[in-house]
C-alpha cells in the first residue's frame, strides 16, 4: 500500500521524502486546486522529479483546478514540460485536460482527482473507461461503500486518510463563489466555512458558532480495513501545511504501515498525531456511528493547536492567557478575532510569568504574551509551529542550471507544441469580451464604433419540479417548452400511480441527481428501465458517471448543470 504525502514547498518536499512516503504530490504552476498556496517554479518542480525518482519516490503533479479557453497554451507546454521531467502521473479534474493529454501526451498516466465525484462503483467504472489509471475516491464515502467500489475495480483507487474535510460533496461545494465570488473550483476558495455565523433562535436569542467547520480526517486506526477494502494509496492532505506537520503525520502512518497490528507502535502514532498541529480530528465519514465528531461548532477550525484564550491586558500591552498546552520562545502562534472572524500570525518573542522573563512554559501555566492590536479578551490562540520545527537546517534542492537551461530549451523548440498552441488558439481567435477595452464612460460603445445586427435567437424556457402534481397546477395558458422532473422514490410512485396527460408528456425530461449513494443504484437502474418501458427515453443526467446507467436502454442523454458544465448531448445505446 502507498503512502502519498503533500508537499507545498521544497522543504516540505525532501521532509515528506525523508520520513518515508513512498510518492509526494505537489500542485502544477497556477493550474492546480491550492491557487492560494506559493507556486512552485518549473526549476524547482524539475528538481523534485530528479530528487524523488534518485529515492525511489513517484512525483505526482496536481492540475486539478477547471480551465479557461485562455489558459490551454500555458496548459499544453506544462504537460509537455512534465512529459520531459517523467512525473509519475497527473491529478486532474478538468474533461478538457482529460483530452489534451489523451490525445497529445500519452505517455502520462492520468489521476482522477476527488473533485470529480467518484462517490460509488459506478463512477469508477466510468473514469476507468475514460483511461484513468487510478481514481481517487469521494472523501464522503462510508468504508461500506469504499469497499463496494473497489470490488472488481478495474482501476487503483486512492483514498484520503488524513487531514482537512469539506462541509459540502467535493467538486459540488458553490459556498466561496456563492459569498465572494472565488471559485473552488479554481483553486481560490475562500473557506466560508470556517466562518463563525449567528442566527435568531426564537426562544433563547441570537446565537453563533461555527456550524460548518469540519474537524480535521485521522483513519490512522482504519488502515488494515482500508488496505483489505482494496486501496492501493493512503492520501494525506495538506499542501498548504507546514514542514512539522507533514513529518510528523507521513512518520506516524509510515509507523503503523511497517508494524501492521503492533500495538506499540499504533499508541505512538496517535501520540505523534495528536501535537501535529492539525485541527481536533475525527474518523471522518468512514463511519458514520458518532456523527458529532465531524463539527465542533465552538471551535473555530484553525490549523493548530489551540493553547487557549486571550484574557485581559496589562498596562505594558501584555495579555494573560492559560496554557493548554506547552509554549516557547521562537513558537509560531496564529490569533483568531472570533467577532470578526479575522486571523494574524506571529512570532511568539516575549513571554512572562509574575514579571519574569521565561523561554518556555508548560500546559497548565498562567502566563503573559504579547499579542497583535485588535485582541481582545476572549479571542481564540493556535500554535501553528514550533521553534525546534523551524530551526531545522534543510537543503534546498537544486537541478543544475545548464540541465534545466536544456530541457526548457527543448520544450521550446519542438514544433509540434507550438503547431498544437496555434491551432487550438490561434492568435486571431475571438477574445472574451471581459478583455476587450473599456467602454466609453458613456456606457455605450467607443466613437466611430457600430453595433452589428444581431441575429434573432428564439427563447425557450424549462420547468423544472420534484412534484408531479404541480403539472396539474400549471395554468392552461401557461406551457413549457421542455419539463424536466426529478427522478426520485416519490416521483416515481406518483408516476406509477397516475397518468401524465399527453399534452405534458410531449417534451418531458426525466433528470438524474448530481450524488447517487451505492444503495441507491438499483433503484435508479431499475426506474429507468420502467421509464423506458413507458417511452420516456430523454434523460439530463447529473455526474457523467450515469451514463453507465443506461446500458440496458436506448436514450437521448443530455448533460445537466452540474455535469462539468458541459451542454453537449450524447446518444447512449444499447
Amino acid at each position: 500500500m502507498e503512502l502519498l504525502a503533500p508537499a507545498g514547498t521544497l522543504e516540505v518536499f525532501e521532509t515528506a521524502v525523508e520520513c518515508g512516503a513512498d510518492a509526494v504530490y505537489i500542485g502544477a504552476p497556477a493550474a492546480n486546486a491550492r491557487a492560494l498556496a506559493k507556486h512552485f517554479t518549473l526549476e524547482e518542480c524539475a528538481a523534485m522529479a530528479d530528487y524523488a525518482h534518485s529515492h525511489d519516490v513517484k512525483l505526482y503533479v496536481a492540475m486539478n483546478s477547471l480551465l479557461k479557453d485562455s489558459e490551454i497554451p500555458d496548459v499544453i507546454r506544462l504537460l509537455a514540460f512534465f512529459t520531459e521531467i517523467k512525473v509519475d502521473a497527473l491529478i486532474i479534474q478538468d474533461l478538457g485536460l482529460l483530452f489534451l493529454a489523451q490525445r497529445y501526451f500519452p505517455d502520462l498516466p492520468l489521476h482522477a482527482s476527488t473533485l470529480l465525484g467518484a462517490n460509488n462503483s459506478i463512477a469508477v467504472r466510468q473514469f476507468a473507461e475514460m483511461g484513468f489509471e487510478r481514481v481517487v475516491v469521494a472523501r464522503e464515502m462510508l468504508l461500506s461503500e469504499i469497499e463496494a467500489a473497489a470490488k472488481n475495480s478495474p482501476v487503483e483507487l486512492e483514498a484520503f486518510v488524513h487531514g482537512a474535510m469539506c462541509f459540502s460533496y467535493s467538486g459540488l461545494c458553490m459556498f466561496s463563489s456563492f459569498l465572494g465570488g472565488k471559485s473552488g473550483l479554481r483553486g481560490r476558495c475562500s473557506q466560508p466555512c470556517r466562518r463563525r455565523y449567528t442566527w435568531e433562535n426564537n426562544s433563547k436569542g441570537k446565537a453563533a458558532g461555527y456550524l460548518f467547520s469540519m474537524n480535521d480526517l485521522q483513519g490512522i486506526g482504519l488502515v488494515d480495513r482500508l488496505r483489505a477494502a482494496g486501496i492501493r494509496s493512503l492520501k494525506i492532505e495538506g499542501r498548504m501545511r507546514n514542514r512539522q506537520y507533514v513529518e510528523q503525520v507521513v512518520t506516524a502512518y509510515r509507523m503503523v504501515l511497517d508494524n501492521p497490528a503492533d500495538t506499540k507502535s499504533m499508541a505512538e502514532a496517535e501520540n505523534m498525531l495528536d501535537t501535529a498541529m492539525g485541527r481536533k480530528t475525527s474518523s471522518g465519514y468512514f463511519n458514520l456511528q458518532n456523527h458529532a465528531e465531524l463539527i465542533s461548532a465552538q471551535h473555530s477550525g484553525n490549523i493548530g493547536m489551540f493553547i487557549g484564550k486571550a484574557e485581559s491586558t496589562d498596562l505594558q500591552g501584555r495579555t494573560g492567557i492559560k496554557l493548554l498546552k506547552a509554549l516557547s520562545i521562537g513558537d509560531r502562534l496564529r490569533i483568531h478575532l472570533e467577532k470578526s472572524g479575522e486571523r494574524a500570525s506571529f512570532t511568539n518573542n516575549e513571554m512572562w510569568q509574575d514579571n519574569s522573563s521565561l523561554d518556555k512554559a508548560s500546559g497548565g501555566d498562567h502566563v503573559h504574551i504579547r499579542l497583535p492590536d485588535g485582541v481582545v479578551a476572549g479571542d481564540s490562540i493556535y500554535k501553528v509551529d514550533s521553534r525546534e520545527s523551524r530551526a531545522k537546517a534543510v537543503r534546498r534542492l537544486t537541478i543544475r542550471p545548464e540541465k534545466f537551461k536544456q530541457l526548457v530549451r527543448h520544450i521550446r523548440n519542438v514544433p509540434k507544441i507550438n503547431d498544437l498552441c496555434n491551432h487550438l488558439c490561434p492568435a486571431g481567435k475571438k477574445i472574451p469580451s471581459r478583455h476587450l477595452k473599456p467602454r466609453h464612460k458613456s456606457g455605450g460603445l467607443r466613437r466611430g464604433k457600430k453595433l452589428a445586427p444581431q441575429a434573432v435567437v428564439p427563447i425557450t424556457w424549462w420547468l423544472k419540479i420534484d412534484d408531479l402534481n404541480m403539472l396539474r397546477k400549471l395554468p392552461a395558458n401557461i406551457s413549457p417548452d421542455r419539463t424536466v422532473i426529478i427522478l426520485t422514490p416519490k416521483t416515481i410512485q406518483q408516476f406509477r400511480r397516475q397518468s401524465i396527460p399527453g399534452n405534458q408528456r410531449r417534451g418531458l425530461i426525466w433528470a438524474l441527481p448530481p450524488i447517487i449513494l451505492e444503495e441507491e443504484i438499483p433503484f435508479y437502474y431499475e426506474a429507468i428501465i420502467d421509464l423506458a418501458l413507458h417511452d420516456f427515453t430523454d434523460w439530463q443526467i447529473g455526474h457523467i458517471s450515469q451514463i453507465q446507467l443506461f446500458r440496458a436502454a436506448t436514450s437521448e442523454i443530455m448533460a445537466g448543470s452540474r455535469t462539468q458544465r458541459k451542454k453537449s448531448r450524447k446518444k447512449a445505446v444499447k
